[in-house]
C-alpha cells in the first residue's frame, strides 16, 4: 500500500490482472476505495445480465436483419462472450466454473424462450452462446496468464 499525504492508496489485484488502482489520486485524497471498485464491477455485471434478459426475453419485431440466422448466432456468441468476461471480472471464479455458469444461463434462456408464445428457443442459439462463453472464459484465462508473466518478470 502506498500513502499519498494522509490517505492510503490501495492497489488490488483484479483476478490476476496485476495491480489496479481504484480511484484517482488527487493530492491527499483517493476518490474510490477498493470496495467501491468491487461494487461498481458488480453493478456493471448485474446491469449487463438485466440487459441480456430483456434482450433475450422481450418480444422482437421481425426485420430482415433479424431473419438472418448468421447474425442471430453472432449476437448470441458476442453477448455470452461478454457475460463470461464480466462474470469472471466480477466474481473471479475458476475458468471451468465461469463456463458452466454461462452454459447454464444460455440453456435457461433458450428454455424460457421455448415456452414463451412470442419467442422461439433454438439449440443452435445455445451452441453459439456456449461457444461465446467458452471463448470469453479462455480469453480471460489468457489475459490473466499474460498479466502474471508481466508482473513476475
Amino acid at each position: 500500500m502506498r500513502v499519498i499525504g494522509r490517505q492510503p492508496v490501495e492497489k488490488q489485484r483484479l483476478h490476476g490482472l496485476g495491480p489496479i488502482s481504484f480511484g484517482r489520486e488527487s493530492g491527499t485524497t483517493v476518490d474510490r476505495s477498493p470496495e467501491e471498485g468491487s461494487v461498481l464491477r458488480h453493478k456493471i455485471f448485474v446491469g449487463y445480465v438485466a440487459l441480456m434478459v430483456l434482450v433475450f426475453l422481450a418480444p422482437v419485431p421481425t426485420t430482415p436483419l433479424a431473419e438472418s440466422d448468421h447474425v442471430d448466432k453472432l449476437v448470441h456468441f458476442g453477448i455470452f462472450l461478454g457475460f463470461a468476461l464480466l462474470f469472471q471480472v466480477d466474481r473471479g471464479p475458476k475458468v471451468w466454473w465461469a463456463i458452466l455458469t454461462s452454459f447454464a444461463f444460455a440453456a435457461a434462456i433458450e428454455l424460457v424462450q421455448w415456452v414463451l408464445p412470442y419467442r422461439e428457443g433454438d439449440w443452435w442459439d445455445f451452441v453459439a452462446g456456449a461457444a461465446g462463453a467458452t471463448s470469453g472464459a479462455v480469453l480471460m484465462l489468457l489475459i490473466e496468464r499474460q498479466a502474471r508473466r508481466g508482473t513476475a518478470g
